[in-house]
């Protein structure tokens, strides 16, 4: 009874393999460079034309940035200017340190990783593209990191001005300290992962 189902097993797997060239393939590729080498050769061949979703993914991180910082912009005007305290406090800092950070990350998205081939066909970019991708993808893995830490560093400072208790509290100091060290370690970890 194994022995049948592996074989059917085998037979099935081998249906599944689909010929996504529509029958044009020019040469079957060794390796993953010579693969996209293969790709591009072919599908440039049989006129395919490549795909470009670049468009629509730098308009939603324009959509999404323009509304978040107006909202934290109108918070921070609220909090200084109108507020009964009219001072910023630790989470506010926290927050206006995330925006900050995600100025860059938004650059290097939009001219460093869309610029060279995210939402394109993988076959349609240029190998010299790949490299500058990869550069701008290890660039945006730190900056990610660090921004996440910040927000959520800064929505545990929230929690401690809204709640009085000393044992909530100390359970938020201690978070905000976990998270400090995590993204330390994980920002130190990515910034070192190829030694």
């Amino acid at each position: 009874m194994h022995v049948a189902y592996r074989r059917l097993f085998v037979r099935t797997k081998r249906r599944e393999k689909k010929d996504y060239t529509g029958g044009c393939s020019l040469f079957r590729p060794a390796n993953a460079l010579s693969s996209s080498v293969s790709r591009n050769l072919t599908e440039v061949t049989c006129q395919v034309p490549v795909r470009d979703e670049s468009r629509k993914f730098v308009v939603m991180i324009l959509i999404v940035v323009l509304i978040a910082g107006g909202m934290v912009c109108t918070r921070l005007l609220y909090k200084q200017f109108v507020s009964l305290r009219r001072h910023l406090d630790s989470a506010d800092w926290t927050i206006l340190a995330a925006m900050v950070i995600s100025l860059p990350t938004v650059a290097v998205t939009i001219f460093g990783l869309v610029a060279h081939g995210m939402g394109k066909d993988l076959w349609g970019v240029s190998p010299g593209d790949l490299v500058a991708f990869g550069l701008s993808f290890y660039v945006i893995q730190v900056l990610y990191v660090l921004l996440m830490g910040v927000v959520k560093i800064s929505l545990t400072l929230f929690y401690l001005s809204i709640f009085a208790g000393v044992g909530i509290r100390r359970l938020f100091w201690a978070t905000v300290g976990f998270h400090a060290l995590f993204t330390l370690g994980f920002t130190v970890g990515i910034i070192f992962q190829c030694v």
